[in-house]
């Protein structure tokens, strides 16, 4: 005799500690595009279909289920994307991605108050917002300062120490009171953050 295949997970039983805290994330950076009821529907879509098969592994692997929060943000986040560029008129495969070392190549321009026209991060040519094309230099800086804008007021500080002091891990580490090589990672974190960020990627904080 053939057993009945199992139920499906419930999502309701996960909906305010993980469904409605990771949509309200991508609510926030498209909510001039898209209803919030209609990214919990997308959530369910996911959850009830493709989620099925990895909800098992992806509940019980670590407490803040990080690979569920980052799945459920990258569906919702797609189907985002899609209405904005109906809107916005632009299709999501000219999508622009920052990578870390672009971003770290251009942090030291983007801190300088001459460094992009009219000085503001939200002053001065457009910023790529996913729309300009690839070797846009000038969208790239207004982007870069948005990210640094984002940045924690302690972050930004060390950012800027970085940048005075031209990379040079040894005396950062000196005014800083920790090692060469630390300073150097958490240099490198922060870029990443900032690249994710830029690319509209989840960042968990639970």
């Amino acid at each position: 005799m053939t057993e009945a295949p199992a139920p499906p997970l419930d999502m309701m039983v996960y909906l305010r500690a993980i469904v409605l805290p990771t949509v309200a994330d991508v609510y926030r950076r498209f909510g001039d595009y898209v209803e919030f009821d209609d990214l919990v529907s997308e959530a369910a879509i996911w959850w009830y279909g493709r989620g099925q098969k990895y909800l098992t592994e992806y509940l019980t692997e670590d407490e803040n289920h990080v690979r569920l929060r980052r799945s459920i943000w990258r569906h919702c986040a797609a189907y985002a994307q899609k209405e904005k560029g109906a809107r916005v008129g632009y299709l999501p495969l000219d999508q622009y991605r920052y990578s870390p070392a672009e971003i770290v190549a251009i942090i030291p321009v983007a801190l300088d108050p001459e460094g992009i026209p009219a000085g503001g991060h939200h002053e001065g040519p457009k910023p790529k917002g996913n729309l300009a094309e690839t070797g846009d230099l000038l969208a790239a800086l207004v982007d870069v300062r948005r990210a640094l804008h984002a940045l924690d007021e302690d972050d930004l500080h060390f950012v800027q120490l970085v940048t005075d002091l031209r990379s040079d891990w040894d005396r950062i580490a000196t005014h800083t009171g920790t090692l060469a090589d630390s300073v150097r990672r958490r240099h490198a974190r922060i870029a990443e953050r900032m690249a994710r960020w830029l690319n509209q990627d989840l960042e968990v904080t639970a």
